[in-house]
């Protein structure tokens, strides 16, 4: 909502509906039109396929998706993620396959492909164990 309230086109992705009904009242409360969709990104052939000028995803882990998230933006496109990040000890966390490694979304955005411009890995507000990067597309190379 703070992108559309800005003025940016915004396409909201989930494969809950109830998700997606809460997303489009919120819209609906403050004034601002959305585009969304309902579609399980787990499977492929459901990614909207851009370019697109952001790509953005919170507490959702699908490393496939992750890995081609550079084909999906446009040329210096920025992506963000935040999810959760695997602790041992750690309680009340998604399955392992669920949390990121230490280090992993660095792998993943790594520097021949992205400008890292934040990365973190902490806590959450819950206090649960997350990771996050904000990172910048690079030109292909010529």
């Amino acid at each position: 909502m703070w992108l559309a309230e800005r003025g940016y086109r915004v396409t909201a992705v989930d494969h809950q509906a109830e998700a997606l009904t809460l997303g489009q009242r919120l819209a609906d409360s403050r004034g601002v039109t959305c585009r969304f969709l309902h579609r399980d990104l787990r499977d492929p052939e459901r990614i909207p396929p851009g370019p697109w000028a952001a790509v953005l995803a919170f507490r959702f882990l699908q490393r496939s998706l992750l890995a081609r998230v550079a084909d999906l933006l446009q040329p210096r496109g920025v992506v963000m993620v935040r999810t959760y990040r695997r602790v041992s000890g750690a309680a009340d966390l998604p399955a392992a396959r669920y949390c990121l490694e230490p280090g992993e979304l660095l792998r993943l955005f790594a520097a021949d492909r992205y400008d890292v411009i934040v990365h973190e890995e902490d806590l959450d507000a819950a206090g649960k164990p997350a990771a996050g990067i904000v990172a910048r597309s690079r030109p292909p190379a010529r």
